[in-house]
C-alpha cells in the first residue's frame, strides 16, 4: 500500500497545531481545555489539514480523483487525530493522572448546572455516568473514540474530496 505523503505531512503538522492550542488550554485549566472554543479550534485545524493535504497532492500530480482527495483527506485527519491520542493518553495517564477526574467533576458540575431546574437525576444514574467519564478518558475509552471518530472523519473527508477533485489536469474549476 502506497500511503500520500502529502496527507501524511499535512496530518502530522495540524494534529501538532491541536497539540499546541490543547497543551496552551490545559496550562490555562481544565475549562478551558473542555471549551467548545478549543474543540472547535482543533476541527477547523484538522480539516485545514484535510484540505492542505488534498491541494498538495493534486499540485503534485496534475490531477486529483474524488478517491485520490478522499483518501489523502482521511489519512490526514486519521494522522492528526492519532497525534492528538497519544497527546492526550500521555497527558491523562502520566503527566496529570488527576485530569480524568478533573474532566468528570467539571462535566457533572456542568450537567447538575444544566438540568437543576428541571429534574432530578437518581443517584444511580449520577454515579454510571462518573465511571463512563472516567472509562472513556483513559487510554483504552479513548482509543475508542478515536476509532468511532474515524466515522464522523470519513464522512467529512467525503466532503473534502468532493471539493477537492479534478479529474483532469488542464480543466479550470
Amino acid at each position: 500500500m502506497n500511503l500520500n505523503q502529502n496527507a501524511l505531512n499535512q496530518g502530522a503538522a495540524a494534529g501538532a497545531l491541536v497539540v499546541v492550542v490543547k497543551l496552551i488550554a490545559y496550562l490555562i485549566g481544565v475549562e478551558a481545555y473542555m471549551s467548545t472554543s478549543v474543540g472547535l479550534g482543533s476541527m477547523v485545524f484538522v480539516i485545514a489539514g484535510m484540505c492542505i493535504a488534498c491541494i498538495a497532492t493534486r499540485k503534485v500530480d496534475g490531477h486529483l480523483s474524488f478517491r485520490e482527495a478522499y483518501f489523502s483527506a482521511w489519512l490526514a485527519a486519521g494522522v492528526a487525530t492519532l497525534v492528538v491520542l497519544a497527546f492526550e493518553v500521555l497527558l491523562f495517564a502520566l503527566v496529570d493522572s488527576e485530569m480524568a477526574n478533573k474532566v468528570m467533576e467539571l462535566t457533572m458540575d456542568s450537567m447538575e448546572n444544566d438540568l437543576s431546574g428541571i429534574m432530578d437525576l437518581p443517584e444511580s444514574m449520577v454515579e454510571e455516568t462518573k465511571a463512563s467519564i472516567l472509562w472513556w478518558s483513559g487510554a483504552q475509552g479513548k482509543a475508542l473514540g478515536w476509532l468511532f471518530g474515524l466515522i464522523f472523519w470519513a464522512v467529512i473527508a467525503a466532503i473534502v474530496g468532493a471539493v477537492f477533485k479534478r479529474e483532469v489536469s488542464n480543466v479550470i474549476r
